[in-house]
């Protein structure tokens, strides 16, 4: 019989819930295992090498650069020219409101789920920590670490619906930095 850590820990977390003590050790052996599992290199399976695979990369692609194009062309943010790309992430540098900001895939963040399963992420550099707060209170969003927020994606639907949801989810951040940005001042 094969068990894995996860369930074994599981399992003794249930045994000992009357002592706090040993829970929080169990606690900590939980957190050591999930960081385990997520960076062991696991077995490949044939569907994951599919042209499928890589079709569902470019479709992610093609998201942020629509999405940010179109917020552009809307007037809701600034695309600062430059594409970043490298072996945790591939996005672009916009701007909302004079805050700098990234949007794209963040390969990292989305396989250890880091707070949401999702490949798209919107780091923001030059808000607030107040700021941060009322995008997370307000649109429900829980931000990472790392101060990037998920950018969640529809399933069951077209294209253009996923990447209308993806500009509106966007745009609702892009308006209340505007709306809670001081105006710049002239030099």
């Amino acid at each position: 019989m094969l068990v894995s850590w996860g369930d074994l820990l599981d399992r003794m977390a249930i045994g000992a819930s009357g002592e706090p003590g040993i829970v929080e050790d169990i606690r900590q052996l939980q957190g050591l295992a999930q960081r385990e599992d997520s960076e062991t290199f696991l077995p490949l399976h044939s569907e994951e090498l599919s042209s499928e695979f890589g079709r569902r990369i470019n479709h992610f692609y093609n998201l942020f650069v629509n999405a940010t194009d179109r917020l552009v062309e809307e007037g809701a943010i600034d695309w600062m020219g430059i594409v970043s790309s490298s072996w945790t992430s591939c996005g672009r540098r916009i701007q909302f409101s004079g805050t700098d900001a990234w949007f794209g895939i963040h390969y990292q963040l989305w396989a250890r789920g880091a707070s949401e399963d999702t490949p798209l992420w919107l780091h923001t550099y030059g808000a607030s920590p107040d700021i941060l707060n009322i995008i997370s209170a307000e649109l429900e969003l829980r931000v990472s670490e790392e101060n990037y927020f998920p950018i969640h994606l529809k399933t069951g639907v077209e294209y253009d619906d996923v990447l209308g949801d993806v500009v509106r989810q966007l745009k609702a951040i892009a308006d209340i930095i505007k709306a809670n940005t001081p105006p710049a001042q002239p030099d």
